[in-house]
């Protein structure tokens, strides 16, 4: 979990396709973080799953030619709060054992994709994030 939180670190701090570092970023625009949003104290299971899902939606259909690295890393922790609701949700065991081993792909490929730029960002982290988001399609969330 932790490596995961330093990959979203530094997916966060890359700009631009290339990755490198925005002159302006710091100055006037606030810089994304891999901390929980004041949203996620509040969040039930059912807001994680749709947070998450209009997250993927967003990215699956984005020209990534612009910076998606802030993208990633909200898709990421939103990702993140919705396993965490669903350890916490006091369901039978083995009901969310597929999606919580998903998450784990998604975390490979959020730590591959903070090592790359651009577009190349998108595949390791889309590819886990498709199968998560077609599990909650068909295993809506109570």
């Amino acid at each position: 979990m932790a490596g995961a939180l330093l990959a979203a670190a530094a997916i966060a701090t890359m700009s631009g396709c290339g990755g490198k570092a925005d002159a302006s970023a710091g100055k006037n625009e606030p810089v994304p973080s891999a901390s929980p949003t004041e949203s996620w104290h509040s969040a039930t299971l059912q807001d994680a799953a749709r947070m998450f899902q209009e997250d993927f939606q967003g990215l699956a259909t984005v020209d990534c030619s612009a910076d998606c690295g802030p993208d990633l890393v909200k898709m990421f922790n939103d990702a993140h709060l919705l396993t965490e609701l669903m350890k916490e949700s006091g369901a039978p065991e083995g009901v969310y054992d597929e999606p919580l081993r998903l998450f784990g792909g998604l975390e490979k490929g959020f730590t591959t994709a903070a090592g790359l730029s651009g577009e190349a960002r998108l595949p390791p982290m889309l590819g886990p994030a498709r199968e998560l988001n077609n599990w909650l399609k068909t295993n809506p969330v109570q």
